[in-house]
């Protein structure tokens, strides 16, 4: 069975590359790779801030894995090859997934899709746990034709 296409996936990135990798819209703080345990602090911070109804938040391993990041319900595994995939933003990238993930039930095989959920979600947490406003994510993600959902 083939996984349905992530329509969103490259305009999303694209737009990771434009607005915050760049530091449009973040400080230089958020763009500071954090390394495994500052990651590992990060993701406890916001998980049990914002759903510890959900568990125990997602362990963080940093691994040469292609240079991206990856995220199931109960793993966070960010590259070692590109000190991007551990700046704060890109880690709270990974966490949206897992947070969804697991909200949603969905496989443990599969990572989550970067949908209008994703998006309203990834701009909340991005809102509430970096320098990032979020009218102005969200402002900029619809610029670039991002579908994001009820916040």
């Amino acid at each position: 069975m083939r996984r349905p296409r992530d329509s969103q996936r490259s305009k999303l990135y694209g737009w990771e590359r434009a607005e915050l990798k760049t530091g449009r819209l973040v400080d230089d703080r958020d763009n500071v790779p954090l390394g495994e345990k500052g990651a590992q602090r990060l993701v406890r911070e916001i998980w049990y801030a914002y759903c510890p109804e959900l568990g125990d938040a997602p362990l963080v391993r940093v691994m040469g894995n292609r240079g991206r990041g990856v995220a199931f319900p109960h793993l966070i595994k960010l590259s070692s090859s590109y000190a991007t995939t551990q700046t704060r933003w890109y880690v709270i990238h990974e966490l949206t997934h897992s947070i969804i993930a697991r909200r949603t039930s969905y496989p443990a095989i599969e990572p989550a899709a970067h949908g209008p959920e994703f998006c309203a979600l990834y701009a909340n947490l991005l809102h509430r746990f970096s320098s990032a406003d979020r009218p102005l994510v969200v402002g900029t993600m619809r610029g670039a034709r991002l579908k994001v959902g009820k916040i």
